[in-house]
């Protein structure tokens, strides 16, 4: 897909050619919930794939939360799969009770999680924990890359 699209207008009577950029992604929830509800209808989430924005639909009362801005299983499945095949592993800075994790488990990706909260770090453990005791007999697990050791106060060019 080409990064910017050229057309030619005219532009108060005179020919001239238009540059616009393609605008990068949006995924968006769509959380199905009442009116009257005291959140937000919908998140919306940037990201810098080369596509149309994209939009799932859930309701955000369908599921049992162990975390007040907990997402659906579903939900982060769904966006995973909107990356490049290639990605191999997913770093979520604010893990909460680790639903991106359990996805990550599920769908045979490594995971990276960082949760300042006590309570909910151990929340997110335990979940992604049971998450690898119930593998999908369909994903390859992911395992890690031997560490390679490395000096730190080497300059070297390699």
């Amino acid at each position: 897909m080409p990064s910017s699209v050229r057309q030619t207008t005219k532009l108060f009577g005179v020919a001239t050619t238009l540059t616009c950029r393609r605008i990068n992604a949006f995924l968006i929830w769509d959380k199905r919930q009442p009116e009257n509800f005291s959140l937000a209808m919908c998140e919306m989430a940037w990201c810098s794939l080369k596509k149309p924005a994209k939009m799932f639909r859930l309701s955000v009362t369908s599921y049992k939360k162990q975390h007040p801005t907990q997402k659906p299983l579903p939900l982060m499945k769904w966006c995973i799969n909107q990356l490049p095949r290639n990605c191999r592993a997913i770093c979520d800075p604010f893990m909460g009770s680790g639903t991106t994790g359990v996805a990550c488990v599920q769908m045979g990706k490594r995971f990276i999680g960082i949760e300042r909260e006590p309570k909910y770090f151990e929340i997110a453990c335990k979940r992604i924990s049971e998450a690898y005791d119930q593998p999908d007999l369909f994903v390859m697990p992911t395992l890690p890359e031997p560490a390679k050791p490395a000096d730190l106060f080497s300059f070297s060019a390699a």
